[in-house]
């Protein structure tokens, strides 16, 4: 009871946090890691390395080791993402983690009005925290801060995200996240909320013998900020601990649909792991355009 208990408060806490509008802080609506992006983003509830952080904080109880990742993601339309994530289990206390993205468009934009040169990025950094209460129920908080640089204009903004990852046996887990609860960002007179979502997302491993593990994953998301609808299914097969493919299906109201594949590759010298994955995404929008996103991540352990 107890378990079920904290889950509607979760749930409670966030439907009632509705913002209506447009929202700013896309920073936060990117694909981040190459392992989740290959598998669509579906992350709530397989939450199992560095790259929960993003995705479900309570994912870090899940980390046993120190870990750090170094991700480059060569976006669509001139878009250029970097992040660093960085987790830490501390007996008796916790786990902690840290990541930061910056995201920046190639070159400038032309301002013909003022023919000068217009820069933009955006700078995000979130701390986070998980605590596992029983070895069913994990919880945790994320601490983010956004800034944002359009121009001669910039602004900052506070946020945190809240998750809770429930374990049903040994090959079930389901999560549920709710991020960006925080404040707006302001433009001169201008104020822009964050991407207020809430999710919920169910792993199921179909396949565990030997060296051969399969799992499928699916999420659903909704944009409380833009009133959206986002689902996807994830795909991840590893053989031997060592190498694995993946594969994932979006769907989002802005594009007809988002294909994703991927692949790893984990190698161990003495006492550390070095694991690299490779995402490629596939963005066809409803206005018949095409764009592919490749996203690098390379993971050390130890």
């Amino acid at each position: 009871m107890r378990q079920i208990y904290l889950l509607l408060v979760g749930i409670i806490i966030c439907f009632n946090l509705y913002a209506a509008g447009e929202s700013g802080g896309l920073i936060f609506e990117i694909a981040t890691g190459a392992r989740p992006a290959s598998m669509a983003g579906v992350f709530i509830a397989k939450a199992d390395d560095v790259n929960t952080i993003f995705y479900n904080p309570a994912g870090l109880a899940n980390i046993g080791s120190y870990e750090i990742g170094f991700t480059y993601d060569k976006n669509v339309a001139g878009l250029r993402n970097a992040m660093i994530t960085f987790a830490a289990p501390i007996e008796g206390v916790g786990s902690l983690g840290l990541g930061v993205i910056h995201s920046a468009l190639e070159g400038d934009i032309n301002n013909a009005i003022e023919e000068s040169a217009i820069k933009i990025y955006d700078l995000a950094g979130i701390i986070g925290y998980s605590y596992a209460f029983t070895k069913e129920l994990l919880a945790g908080i994320g601490i983010k801060f956004l800034n944002s640089k359009i121009g001669d204009y910039s602004s900052s903004a506070f946020g945190f995200d809240i998750g809770l990852l429930y374990y049903l046996n040994k090959s079930i887990s389901l999560g549920f996240t709710c991020q960006n609860i925080g404040t707006k960002l302001k433009y001169d007179t201008e104020e822009i909320s964050l991407p207020l979502k809430a999710g919920a997302g169910i792993n199921y491993e179909v396949l565990k013998i030997k060296e051969h593990i399969a799992a499928i994953s699916s999420d659903f998301k909704y944009n409380f900020t833009e009133s959206e609808i986002n689902a996807g299914i994830g795909l991840e097969y590893l053989f031997d601990n060592m190498f694995s493919v993946r594969a994932g299906y979006s769907i989002e109201q802005k594009s007809l649909n988002g294909l994703t594949a991927g692949a790893g590759v984990k190698s161990v010298i003495n006492d550390t792991v070095i694991k690299f994955d490779y995402a490629f995404l596939s963005k066809i929008w409803q206005d018949g355009g095409f764009d592919p996103d490749h996203i690098i991540t390379v993971t050390v352990e130890f």
